[in-house]
């Protein structure tokens, strides 16, 4: 009997100047899909989104 694999699903945001809303975004995610993984890519915002995080 072949063995079962589980995949895991990344979920990849990219966040440049979203300070407001990344915050929103990732619970959001994490509600919805509470078992995937998560990468947020921060593309050198200027603003606060890398304190957010």
């Amino acid at each position: 009997m072949p063995t079962l694999t589980r995949h895991r699903t990344l979920v990849a945001i990219p966040a440049y100047n979203e300070a407001a809303t990344i915050r929103n975004v990732v619970e959001r995610v994490r509600v919805n899909l509470p078992d995937c993984d998560l990468l947020v890519v921060n593309d050198g915002s200027q603003d606060a989104t890398g304190a957010v995080l």
